[in-house]
């Protein structure tokens, strides 16, 4: 599978190579902020017309970049300039690696005057004598061994934003006949309260979103550690290439308590991950049904600190109260969290999150265990979602660490899509975007059944495989045609460029 670095091995070499032949510098100038790693080219305006066309024949593309916005790059220009360089793999029409998956590109600018070179933009460094650049260090990076910007280098050894990253999923398949009579036994035993939609069969169904989402993971996220599913005495049927990946973790491995188990609620089972054997210190939680849409990493998940960054909802806050201990567990739970947190902490803590990958460290998970085992004992022995449990993997470890410190506010491009509501147009049509424009992660959630759910849910999961697709020979380089080469700019009366 075309994973990101893959894709982008080729073309840090090409820019590498063009800036060589051109008489030029290259250095690495970050690779731990984002996904795409940085480079600074320096060089006069004559070789970086000459590094253009250059790229141009190899088929690289480039375009300007202003804040996150695209815009024009003159190959004439002889100011500083940040630019994207990348290939294009497509599948069925949707662009699968772009220039969310190229190389940053800092086309440095000297001022003869002061004898420094200037990026365009404030990045882990900005301006650089000569002599500075002359004495760098070289790192390897991608094949290549590249002289190293001495902040970027501090930052890659010091900073506490991991390098990889673990990602641990929980997964059940509800039609499985062991699992059902193990949940209808339960259902029969159970004598305590029971939220709203603790039992819908929705919760517990599976077509695949797995299979997606593992697919979308290994392809975008760059510095993925290793990958665990966690299961109660199942093991989803994985094509051998995902097989190989992931390691199935049954509930009896991470639950102290026995007695607790078999457990058909997802906040009891929630509040055992960090106990997965062998789980790094930060990893991602995921439900079968978060995908990634485009490159991610750990810079986005977690900042040079180390911290958790939040994924605040724009949906509307929680209520100041229950309307029956028959609601959604999700709010339930969201209101049990505020009153603890307020007890405790004196901390008002009404905001939603975003269904999307939550960012944990192990250290401050086991921390809140100890600062808040009332909310363990009120949640782990419901084996179905309940009144009193608590959301501990979601919203009340993202509120807890924010009080402690350990987590910051952060920015995600998301979508959301619901079965039970038939989708617009313009909403799903965002996934069919360039990989830098679509969502960075999305969910196919199943909120609760409808007449027509099934049908939107197989409609939803035939546009998520054009995005996702399962064979990589189906995902091909996109070469630019030369007619539209022919009517763009001429470089030293040679080349033609396509930016």
């Amino acid at each position: 599978m075309l994973t990101v670095r893959d894709v982008q091995a080729p073309v840090l070499q090409a820019l590498v190579d063009a800036a060589e032949a051109a008489g030029a510098r290259a250095f690495l100038a970050d690779t731990v902020l984002s996904p795409r790693p940085t480079l600074w080219i320096c060089g006069t305006p004559a070789q970086r017309r000459t590094i253009l066309a250059d790229l141009n024949a190899r088929d690289v593309r480039l375009f300007g970049l202003k804040g996150h916005h695209r815009r024009h790059l003159d190959p004439r220009g002889a100011s500083a300039a940040s630019a994207v360089a990348y290939r294009k793999h497509v599948h069925d029409g949707v662009v699968i690696h772009g220039a969310g998956s190229g190389v940053e590109v800092e086309f440095c600018a000297h001022d003869p005057t002061t004898g420094l070179w200037r990026a365009a933009r404030a990045g882990v460094e900005s301006v650089a004598h000569d002599g500075y650049l002359r004495g760098l260090e070289e790192t390897a990076f991608l094949g290549r061994r590249l002289p190293e910007l001495g902040n970027a280098r501090a930052l890659r050894a010091e900073a506490a934003v991991p390098r990889r990253i673990d990602v641990v999923y929980t997964w059940v398949d509800g039609s499985d006949p062991a699992w059902r009579a193990r949940k209808a036994e339960a259902e029969g035993g159970t004598t305590t309260a029971l939220s709203g939609d603790a039992t819908l069969s929705t919760r517990f169904e599976s077509q695949d979103e797995l299979i997606l989402s593992l697919r979308s993971t290994v392809r975008y996220l760059v510095g993925l550690g290793s990958i665990f599913v966690v299961t109660d005495r199942q093991v989803p049927a994985l094509p051998d290439d995902l097989r190989a990946r992931v390691r199935i973790v049954d509930h009896a491995e991470i639950f102290p308590d026995p007695a607790d188990l078999p457990t058909f609620n997802s906040h009891a089972i929630e509040a055992h991950l960090h106990r997965v054997p062998g789980l790094g210190e930060h990893y991602l939680y995921l439900n079968d049904d978060f995908l990634f849409g485009c490159a991610m990493g750990p810079s986005d998940f977690f900042d040079e600190m180390g911290r958790t960054k939040q994924f605040r909802s724009t949906a509307a806050s929680l209520p100041h109260e229950a309307a029956s201990a028959e609601g959604i567990a999700s709010s339930l739970a969201g209101l049990n969290n505020r009153r603890l947190l307020r007890d405790r902490f004196g901390r008002f803590a009404f905001r939603k999150f975003k269904h999307a990958a939550y960012g944990i460290a192990r250290s401050v998970m086991e921390r809140m265990e100890r600062d808040l085992p009332e909310a363990w004992a009120a949640t782990q022995g419901n084996r179905f979602r309940s009144p009193g449990d608590h959301s501990i993997a979601g919203a009340l470890y993202l509120h807890y660490a924010e009080i402690v410190g350990a987590a910051v506010p952060g920015d995600l491009r998301y979508g959301y899509y619901d079965t039970a509501h038939a989708p617009l147009r313009e909403a799903t049509a965002a996934l069919l975007r360039d990989d830098w424009e679509r969502p960075q992660m999305f969910c196919v959630n199943d909120s609760e059944p409808t007449h027509g759910s099934d049908m939107v849910k197989r409609e939803l999961l035939a546009l998520v495989r054009r995005v996702l697709p399962a064979e990589d020979g189906s995902v091909e380089p996109l070469p630019r045609p030369q007619s539209h080469v022919r009517r763009r700019y001429v470089v030293a009366g040679r080349k033609k460029l396509d930016l």
